[in-house]
């Protein structure tokens, strides 16, 4: 937020016709002197890097309610789920499975896998 504050303040005060408003000439590159530089070129830099620091700045905003809220429906979940009675057996049971087909009254095919049991 100080980067874009800094940045606006220096946009505004470069657009502005007032001689005695001089920010932006703290963002001026090193060694820069104000009256060489191209006011254009520059004006142009301080709207775009007033942009980039506004747009990632509300960018963090949405994103941390976004996880305050996240946070919330959490605690919301959690409180309505404390006196939920589960049971003792929670439990998986996998074991091999021998399937096998037949045509006919012949033995066709085997298959092996895998026979999942849930118990909740």
């Amino acid at each position: 937020n100080g980067m874009y504050r800094d940045y606006l303040g220096a946009y505004q005060d470069i657009m502005d016709s007032n001689p005695e408003t001089n920010r932006w000439h703290n963002l001026l590159p090193y060694g820069r002197d104000p009256e060489t530089i191209d006011q254009a070129w520059f004006t142009d830099v301080l709207q775009k890097r007033k942009d980039y620091y506004r747009y990632y700045r509300d960018l963090s905003i949405i994103g941390s309610v976004a996880l305050y809220m996240l946070a919330m429906v959490d605690a919301y979940v959690d409180a309505q789920l404390f006196d939920f009675d589960m049971s003792t057996d929670l439990s998986l049971r996998v074991a091999p499975a021998l399937l096998r087909e037949q045509q006919a009254g012949m033995l066709a095919a085997s298959s092996y896998g895998l026979q999942f049991s849930f118990n909740f």
